[in-house]
């Protein structure tokens, strides 16, 4: 599906799932604003902040060895960790003479993943979520990627931003649990890789789906009050979406 299409699919749900509340919403007055509404200013502070570490040590560290692709220990799952919800963690992984990526699975390249899990249930964010419109504030982002010469060699660095959006259950808020999974798909040579993963700040309130998020409360019925059209919503949201690009 293209991000496109994705787009258009999650405006639907958006109209779908607000359908009753848009319905109340304009059949009252209202002195809502024309500007578009602002982030939190928490959420904000945290999404512009400069990569970590910012001054505090990791939760998390270690070192793997992935074996050529298509063997047994070409693939590895490190052990979970619990999150608190509405977390944002970064997670900095190196890697030894191999490239690394995020979420891209290419040919002669290190890739990894990150798995929330649930009670019921988990997600792995997918690339077209980080990079839909160039920036997703309630997923995350990619910080940065570089390469470094070394006496021994090449080290590739990625950095990656993630939110763990929490669970309610039995009127709850619920934490997650998080594993990193690694995969070699240089099918010639062994990769070494380390991991750092960095706590942030928790910004209750923020997300995609549970309904008290900023997203359902606030955000999605300003757009329908003004919009008539689902390529309207779409447009809006786009442009709401502007002000996480960072240049």
């Amino acid at each position: 599906m293209s991000t496109k299409e994705k787009a258009a699919v999650i405006v639907a749900c958006i109209l779908a799932i607000l359908a009753v509340i848009a319905v109340v919403v304009l059949e009252e007055p209202t002195d809502t604003a024309d500007n578009p509404p602002m982030p939190p200013e928490e959420v904000l502070s945290v999404w512009q902040s400069p990569p970590s570490p910012q001054g505090v040590p990791p939760i998390l560290l270690g070192e793997a060895t992935l074996t050529e692709y298509g063997e047994q220990s070409s693939r590895l799952e490190m052990e979970p960790f619990f999150l608190q919800n509405a977390k944002w963690i970064d997670i900095v992984v190196e890697s030894k003479k191999l490239p690394v990526s995020f979420l891209e699975r290419e040919p002669g390249q290190v890739s990894f993943r990150v798995h929330f899990e649930y009670s019921d249930s988990g997600y792995w964010p997918d690339r077209e979520d980080l990079e839909k419109w160039d920036a997703n504030p309630f997923l995350g982002r990619i910080l940065y990627q570089q390469q470094t010469e070394t006496d021994t060699g090449t080290v590739y660095t990625i950095a990656v931003r993630l939110f763990a959006e929490g669970e309610i259950e039995d009127g709850n808020w619920l934490g997650c649990h998080c594993t990193l999974a690694f995969e070699n798909f240089q099918p010639n040579l062994s990769a070494s890789i380390s991991y750092e993963i960095y706590e942030l700040a928790r910004t209750p309130g923020w997300g995609w789906w549970n309904e008290e998020s900023y997203a359902n409360a606030v955000l999605y019925p300003w757009i329908l009050q003004h919009t008539s059209s689902e390529s309207e919503a779409e447009q809006m949201l786009v442009d709401w979406m502007e002000q996480f690009r960072l240049t």
